[in-house]
């Protein structure tokens, strides 16, 4: 909430996304892909990922922000909504700067 005179500070946890949201980051994310000409990252990039994503935990609660099972078993971020195959994609990254 803003309170005049009161300098705001930004979250350094971006706002959890809606579908719409979602599918908005799925297009733009998807076009970075096909421009890099589908690139991929190798296995140990994938699992040093997947283990930096399975590792999130939200500060405050102390929740996991990964769910392994979301997306059929290949994982979901409750942050950004994102599923597990982001963690390929080599024009991808955090949006905590996790990797």
């Amino acid at each position: 909430m803003f309170k005049p005179g009161i300098p705001q500070v930004k979250r350094p946890i971006p706002e959890r996304q809606n579908c719409f949201d979602q599918v908005g980051s799925l297009a733009v994310a998807l076009t970075r892909w096909s421009s890099a000409g589908f690139a991929t990252v190798d296995e140990s990039v994938y699992t040093s990922r997947k283990s930096s994503c399975a590792a999130c935990v939200d500060p405050e609660s102390g929740a996991s922000n990964f769910d392994p099972k979301g997306f059929g078993g290949i994982g979901k971020c409750m942050i950004c909504g994102c599923m597990g195959f982001k963690l390929i994609l080599l024009t991808e990254k955090c949006p905590l700067a996790k990797w």
